[in-house]
């Protein structure tokens, strides 16, 4: 996601402060989880700023209801990066649904 400027793009999400406003909006959404990449149906990466390591999340509410759509990831923010740079993909993947009845 890009900064400042959405005219190249590959995603179709706005600048990173209107996407990051509009996780804000989500009840219960920490302010220091920040949207770090849109995957496509509705899948995305985020990145808690508020853990020393850089902690990720996925988001993926195709597999679980809006409730438990928000999980941990296995790995950091620099291992992300590193595994881009290595050419793995890492799509985040949603642990079992928890006991739920909507998941």
């Amino acid at each position: 996601m890009s900064l400042t400027d959405t005219t190249y793009s590959f995603s179709d999400s706005e600048r990173l402060l209107v996407e990051y406003l509009r996780w804000r909006e989500r009840p219960n959404h920490a302010p220091s989880v920040v949207p770090l990449l849109a995957w496509g149906c509705a899948i995305w990466s985020l990145v808690d700023f508020g853990t020393p390591e850089g902690r990720m999340w996925g988001w993926d509410p195709n597999v679980r209801c809006l409730e438990h759509a928000l999980f941990p990831e296995d790995f950091t923010l620099a291992e992300r990066l590193c595994g881009w740079l290595d050419g793995r993909d890492d799509f985040p993947e949603a642990p079992t649904p928890p006991d739920c009845p909507d998941c």
